[in-house]
């Protein structure tokens, strides 16, 4: 009902740490709107818009911008072709930059079609990050076809394609939706595996993809969270994220690992900037299975935090949690990751 305002949506971002992202509207909206919005939101209170905040004197500062939401789809309203756009694109984005020049811009983008190539040839110089949407096919007879469906036949092939758009330079990714498909149920463990090898992706190619958002918050398709009359849920893909951002280091570390086990498992690592300790994140897809995990370089396993069920289907509801997320501080040079788990271990090197 659009009774949820720009403030409410920047105190929120502020309340729970997010880093904004505005989307101005493109389809059916002017230049000025989105001049306008900037003003609103980054102006100072002498201004005219500025003057109008109801929560706070000080500008917001928001930095992060898009220009419109999928606006190669037929779908959105205003949509155009791809040349029309280009023009409109440059248009806003000259405004907007010239309103305030600290602010980067998000380019509306598809890489699964000729638009993105489109928009690189068009609009160099007027987008700082190109944006990219996409949903993956559920395969819900296979664990290990419904994990690589969203981290390896999309994710991974995305960003291939990004690469190899002639012009593309450094010019980097903006993933600002994915998820799993046509869902109508609360996240399961085995789409929280999914999210899990997705995030171990986007921080391999860390070069190119920037920005990675997770399609929803609550409820709506697969939220982090989900609610009933009663209460409020953290389901498989909203554990992982909070995960990743407590438990991951700031650099990716490239590793090898050699498994003889015939089960499925996938783990990426993170290192600190003192190269004395490392994340793994450990996706064990066995529903029987254990795996330890054991390196030379290895000093001492501090912890780790797990995320299990006890089905690839496990959710959490009013009928009970499914999901169980707990922390083990430890010691010794091996680990042991039990089966049906997302494990994040923290280690010294």
């Amino acid at each position: 009902p659009n009774d949820f305002g720009i403030e409410e949506f920047l105190l929120l971002c502020k309340y729970i740490g997010a880093e904004p992202n505005i989307v101005v509207n493109s389809g059916l909206g002017t230049v000025s709107m989105a001049v306008d919005e900037i003003e609103f939101v980054n102006g100072k209170s002498s201004t005219t818009y500025g003057s109008k905040r109801q929560y706070q004197s000080e500008p917001y500062n928001v930095k992060i911008w898009s220009i419109g939401n999928e606006m190669y789809g037929t779908h959105e309203l205003g949509h155009v072709t791809v040349d029309q756009y280009i023009t409109r694109h440059n248009q806003f984005a000259k405004a907007m930059k010239a309103k305030d020049s600290s602010i980067k811009l998000i380019a509306s983008s598809d890489n699964g079609s000729a638009w993105a190539q489109s928009l690189v040839d068009g609009c160099k110089g007027n987008f700082d990050y190109l944006s990219q949407h996409f949903y993956a096919e559920r395969k819900e007879d296979n664990v290990k076809d419904h994990i690589r469906s969203l981290y390896n036949l999309q994710a991974y092939n995305r960003i291939n394609r990004h690469r190899n758009l002639s012009g593309i330079g450094s010019t980097p990714m903006s993933i600002d939706e994915y998820g799993y498909l046509n869902v109508n149920s609360a996240s399961r463990l085995k789409d929280g595996m999914g999210v899990a090898a997705t995030l171990n992706t986007y921080i391999e190619n860390g070069d190119i993809v920037k920005i990675g958002c997770f399609s929803e918050t609550v409820d709506s398709v697969q939220g982090t969270v989900t609610t009933d009359n009663f209460d409020a849920y953290t389901q498989a893909n909203g554990h992982v994220l909070s995960m990743y951002t407590r438990l991951a280091q700031e650099y990716f570390l490239p590793i090898t690992y050699d498994t003889a086990r015939t089960n499925y498992y996938l783990i990426g690592a993170t290192i600190n900037k003192d190269k004395d300790e490392i994340t793994l994140s450990v996706i064990n897809a066995s529903d029987t299975e254990t795996l330890k995990v054991k390196s030379s370089a290895f000093k001492a396993v501090k912890s780790i935090e797990y995320l299990q069920g006890d089905s690839f289907n496990s959710a959490n509801s009013a009928n009970g949690k499914k999901l169980v997320r707990y922390k083990s501080e430890l010691s010794g040079k091996s680990v042991i990751v039990k089966p049906l788990s997302i494990a994040l271990i923290k280690i010294g090197v």
